[in-house]
């Protein structure tokens, strides 16, 4: 998320500067999240990049991704099984899975930029990816009658129970169109399915996790993220 936010700021020909926090945990934490990668330190030398993790830019093109850009994710995809079984071969349900979020991305952000930004952490047993988009948030574009989202909104008390509708496909979505907003609920299913673990959705002003949602909660007022963040884990035990 962070790492959007800058290229966003820089987009608009603004320099961006800044230290590292002063608890090493946190330190630690930026070091190795490839958070660096590509950035430079106040004498102008390149950071060293880490190696267990990467953050890529994906440009979009329409509703899809290019030929080029396809390319690029089949490996990445490739890299991800031979890191999980040694091999380097292809997933269908990998694949499927970062082209439905990056295609509700699509649908819900309104995005401000033409690139999403693609993470990929590995560790032992398992590599954890993530999916950023700056735009304006999957709630703000939900299309939702009024009447039904105060009777929604009387029910759950918050925002975090119409992301939840959103993803069990009880609204329609920005564009009134009968094919779309399918995306969410196939998130979802996949999620279900356990071909994904410990999916997370930040935007707006919720974080819902999908597989402890105790720890799911709505921001404090006046605290939003413009956009929406995806992140879910691989393993051994999602490869059937």
């Amino acid at each position: 998320v962070l790492k959007a936010i800058l290229y966003e700021i820089e987009f608009k020909s603004i320099v961006v500067r800044g230290n590292f926090p002063e608890d090493i945990e946190c330190k630690n934490f930026i070091l190795e999240s490839g958070f660096l990668n590509y950035l430079v330190d106040e004498k102008g030398r390149n950071f060293r990049k880490t190696k267990n993790s990467e953050i890529v830019f994906f440009l979009k093109s329409a509703d899809e991704f290019s030929d080029e850009e396809m390319k690029k994710l089949g490996d990445k995809i490739k890299m991800i099984m031979e890191h999980l079984t040694g091999v380097r071969k292809h997933n269908q349900s990998l694949r499927s899975m970062i082209l439905e979020v990056c295609g509700n991305s699509i649908e819900h952000s309104q995005s401000l930029n033409n690139y999403w930004i693609i993470g990929f952490y590995f560790e032992k047993d398992k590599v954890k990816i993530t999916v950023t988009d700056i735009g304006v948030g999957i709630l703000e574009t939900l299309y939702i009658k009024h009447t039904k989202k105060i009777l929604d909104l009387l029910t759950v008390k918050s925002d975090l129970g119409v992301l939840k509708g959103a993803f069990l496909r009880k609204y329609g979505s920005s564009t009134l169109e009968d094919n779309r907003n399918k995306g969410l609920p196939l998130i979802q299913k996949t999620n279900e399915e356990r071909k994904i673990e410990n999916l997370v959705v930040i935007t707006n002003s919720v974080i819902l996790q999908f597989n402890d949602e105790s720890k799911s909660r709505v921001f404090k007022q006046n605290s939003k993220f413009f956009g929406t963040f995806y992140q879910w884990e691989i393993s051994t035990n999602c490869i059937f």
